[in-house]
């Protein structure tokens, strides 16, 4: 294969091969919020962003969903709830679920 066709076949056959094996990592690689690494014990749920670099996220560990204040440099637990608690929340409308979640779940309880 010393022609120019057979070095441009060959040249495509492998640029075909390095994409589809980084398509196939990428896959492999989880879940874009969890930073590129999957966990088996823990899950993002779901992201709220609230101001720059700031966020609210929530954290299913285990049968628990921790609510999380996030910034750039520190984190707090705002509320650690049941993931029993979150089930009726679901029949809603998916864009609302988190705001409508959030709501319900900062209430004070009297």
């Amino acid at each position: 294969m010393d022609s120019p066709a057979g070095a441009l076949i060959v040249s495509v056959v492998v640029m075909l091969g390095l994409l589809g094996a980084a398509y196939y990592l990428s896959r492999r690689m989880g879940n874009p919020l969890s930073g590129g690494r999957a966990s088996r014990y823990m899950k993002s749920i779901d992201r709220l962003p609230v101001a720059k670099d700031r966020f609210i996220e929530m954290v299913r560990v285990g049968d628990e969903i921790m609510v999380l204040g996030v910034t750039g440099h520190s984190f707090e637990v705002l509320r650690t709830i049941s993931a029993d608690e979150l089930a009726p929340l679901r029949t809603g409308r998916q864009d609302d679920l988190f705001k409508n979640m959030l709501g319900k779940l900062m209430k004070p309880k009297a």
